[in-house]
């Protein structure tokens, strides 16, 4: 009996000896008691932690390859495509945050809205011949007389993204975000037609689009000092949704004689990019945050187009066309943390 418990108590000094050398070859992880990437976002002393940005933005659209309209030489060796062309139109953007207490992350929620139109009209040219899309549902140009395009784009955008800014050097913050993007788009073109023969034929191109899916990107922030930063933003979302495309025609203001719809499921691919220059200061105590910003923006969402056209000698594209439509130009804005 004494054997066996000298045996017992030698077995656990072992097992106690064997489980320090372990623990000593691998120790537990240690409480983080200092951040190693310590909180640079702009916030405020004794305050709400809220903050709200307005911006207004300038920006081109434009979709690839969607002429509504084309000509050709008497000799018929020489083509012209003729595109709506927008200018620079008036837009908005404006943001509510929380700055989160927990390890000083910031939640915000954001909205985007443009709502633009264009109409511009097109005559036969004195030597040569015009020519529009098929109207009448054969892949075929029909010759007119004149051609008015009315280009109408209603575009709001819905971000919610949470996102972390923290010092990697004493001059230089990084803000890694994700979140969802919610997007509805509707891209839609009206062609007034006069043919040859004086008939006025009215052609709707309509396509409606929604979708949401996942945002991700990275905010840095480039300080030269003074209150001056150089900022420079880049995010991918993907967007699952859905298109419904539809073309209809009218004779004269009569009855739809023609109309064809559809219905797609399908994800698409949204580039954002940005850079610029902003200024910020904290006053009154550090109880408050102003800050303003000026710059130059790229948002390509790809192969957004999916209207439905016929062929034509320059364009040389038919059924549901796959183009990337985009939005470039310049925003400036302010930004108050309270």
């Amino acid at each position: 009996m004494k054997t066996i418990t000298k045996s017992i108590f030698a077995l656990a000094c072992a097992s106690a000896v064997c489980m320090q050398a372990d623990q000593a070859a691998h120790p537990k992880m240690p409480v983080q008691t200092q951040v190693p990437n310590p909180s640079a976002r702009w916030g405020v002393t004794a305050g709400a932690n809220l903050f709200i940005t307005a911006e207004a933005l300038v920006f081109k659209i434009a979709q690839d390859t969607l002429p509504y309209a084309w000509s050709e030489t008497a000799s018929g060796n020489q083509w012209t495509d003729y595109h709506t062309d927008f200018d620079y139109k008036w837009g908005f953007r404006v943001a509510a945050g929380y700055n989160i207490p927990h390890d000083k992350w910031d939640v915000v929620g954001t909205y985007v809205r443009f709502n633009v139109n264009s109409t511009v009209t097109t005559q036969a040219p004195a030597l040569g011949d015009l020519y529009t899309y098929s109207f009448n549902g054969v892949d075929a140009a029909q010759e007119v007389s004149s051609v008015s395009n009315k280009w109408y784009i209603n575009f709001n955008e819905f971000d919610i993204e949470q996102g972390r800014q923290f010092f990697v050097s004493k001059y230089l913050r990084l803000r890694p975000k994700f979140g969802l993007r919610n997007l509805f788009l509707d891209n839609n073109q009206t062609n007034t037609v006069v043919d040859t023969q004086s008939v006025t034929t009215t052609i709707k191109n309509n396509v409606h689009f929604w979708g949401m899916g996942v945002l991700a990107g990275l905010d840095t922030v480039w300080t030269l000092g003074q209150g001056v930063s150089i900022y420079g933003n880049v995010a991918l979302a993907g967007l699952f949704g859905y298109f419904n495309p539809k073309i209809s025609s009218q004779v004269n203001e009569a009855s739809t004689f023609y109309q064809t719809s559809g219905h797609l499921e399908n994800t698409k691919g949204n580039l954002d990019l940005a850079l610029g220059l902003r200024w910020d200061r904290n006053f009154y105590n550090d109880r408050y945050h102003v800050g303003f910003n000026f710059g130059f923006e790229e948002h390509v969402f790809f192969n957004m187009n999916q209207a439905v056209f016929a062929d034509t000698p320059v364009a040389s594209f038919s059924g549901l066309s796959g183009r990337d439509f985009t939005l470039s130009g310049f925003a400036f804005g302010a930004r108050f943390d309270f």
